[in-house]
C-alpha cells in the first residue's frame, strides 16, 4: 500500500513538472492548433465545393433514348442508350457535353437532354381562384 501511494506522489509531480514546463509554449501551441483546425476546414469546403455531383434526368420524348458515348461527340461509339425519365449523376461538363454515371457506367451524353426534375415529377401550380 505504502509503495502504491509513493509511486502515485512520484508520478503527481512528475505530472505537474510537465505541465509547468508545458505552460510557456501553451499560447504557440493553441495558435497552431486553431491555424491547422481552419486549414483544414478551408481544404474541406475547397474541396467538397469542386467535387460537387449533380443528379440530373434524362428528358427525351417518352419510347426514344438517350445515347450514352465513350467521348464527348457525336462521332464517339455508342456504349448504352437510356429512357426518358433515367436518372444520371453529371461528374463533369465539356461543351455542351456531360460526362455521367449511371448503374451501368460511366461515359458522356450531350446536356440539352439533361433536366433538373422529370416532367412526371413537376408539380403544377393552382389555377387562378383556387379549386
Amino acid at each position: 500500500m505504502i509503495y502504491a501511494v509513493c509511486r502515485w506522489w512520484r508520478e503527481q509531480r512528475e505530472i505537474r513538472r510537465l505541465m509547468q514546463d508545458f505552460k510557456p509554449h501553451t499560447g504557440r501551441a493553441a495558435l497552431l492548433a486553431v491555424a491547422c483546425g481552419l486549414l483544414a476546414w478551408l481544404l474541406m469546403i475547397v474541396w467538397a465545393s469542386a467535387g460537387a455531383e449533380v443528379t440530373r434526368y434524362v428528358d427525351v420524348e417518352p419510347g426514344s433514348y438517350l445515347n450514352v458515348r465513350e467521348g464527348p461527340g457525336t462521332s464517339e461509339p455508342v456504349l448504352y442508350t437510356l429512357e426518358a425519365g433515367s436518372f444520371v449523376t453529371v461528374l463533369t461538363e465539356d461543351g455542351g457535353w456531360v460526362k455521367l454515371r449511371t448503374s451501368r457506367g460511366h461515359g458522356w451524353a450531350l446536356g440539352s437532354y439533361l433536366v433538373e426534375m422529370p416532367a412526371w415529377l413537376e408539380v403544377e401550380e393552382d389555377p387562378p381562384g383556387g379549386v
